[in-house]
């Protein structure tokens, strides 16, 4: 049976050493790869959901459609959690066990990775 990690994008800069704290190393074997993996469908799910809002980033100057969606994704609990949710779905049992010890870091890594990459996708 083949593992979820086996279909995750290697990312070759996210380097591990004695001095990375778990937290990090966590971000970079697990959250990075799922990230990159799952992009696209972060960027569909945000656009749905700015579509049920009836907020149209497109006619927005730059800075303001930045604005506009860092403060959603700041703000908007429901959609921050499906986020999430999304990223913890593709995560073995034990990454989940392992994302529970650090359950209040990885969560707040998770939006800032997040949040970076809905950004520069959408911008």
């Amino acid at each position: 049976m083949n593992s979820k990690k086996d279909i995750r994008p290697i990312i070759p800069q996210a380097g591990i050493n004695e001095a990375t704290s778990k937290a990090e190393e966590f971000q970079n074997t697990v959250l990075r790869p799922i990230l990159k993996m799952q992009n696209e469908l972060f960027l569909a799910v945000v656009n749905s959901h700015l579509d049920k809002k009836r907020i149209s980033l497109h006619e927005m100057p730059t800075l303001k459609k930045e604005q506009t969606l860092r403060q959603i994704l700041t703000s908007d609990n429901l959609l921050k959690n499906e986020l999430r949710g999304m990223v913890i779905g593709q995560m073995e049992l034990s990454e989940f066990k392992a994302y529970l010890l650090i359950q209040s870091e990885a969560k707040k890594r998770i939006a800032t990775m997040l949040e970076e990459r809905i950004v520069d996708g959408l911008i």
